[in-house]
């Protein structure tokens, strides 16, 4: 057999001191829920009553914030490295065709590069007189 309030939490009312049951699962949504579920309820006797936060409660919400700001954080360095990485990729292998004679804009093979980026692409500035901001 089971016990008839098993599923219930008893409170005790902080006005008029009376003693009564509520089902366990509307007081933890009234404890532990978001603040937008922490409505006031009453005592039998009419008292209005509500679970306040406690200092444990808000360092727990402080703590799971800066969890979730710590991830997010480590997501963003994540993605600036291999970003960071793909660039490097990218002038590595710039670098590697323009040491070959391989035009870096209409993608030709010339011997003398040197001497066709300055006669058909005047406007491109050479890596070695590129400043970095």
């Amino acid at each position: 057999m089971t016990d008839l309030f098993s599923d219930y939490e008893f409170l005790i009312c902080s006005e008029c001191g009376i003693r009564w049951g509520m089902p366990s699962r509307f007081v933890v949504v009234r404890r532990e829920g978001n603040p937008d579920e922490r409505k006031n309820f009453y005592c039998p006797n009419g008292h209005s009553q509500i679970f306040k936060t406690t200092e444990n409660d808000d360092l727990r919400r402080e703590r799971d914030r800066l969890k979730q700001e710590h991830a997010r954080l480590e997501d963003e360095v994540m993605e600036a490295e291999r970003r960071a990485r793909a660039a490097e990729t990218r002038l590595r292998k710039a670098q590697q065709r323009t040491a070959a004679g391989v035009c870096p804009c209409c993608h030709r093979s010339f011997r003398q590069l040197a001497a066709h980026m300055k006669s058909r692409h005047p406007d491109v500035v050479p890596m070695k007189d590129r400043k970095l901001p």
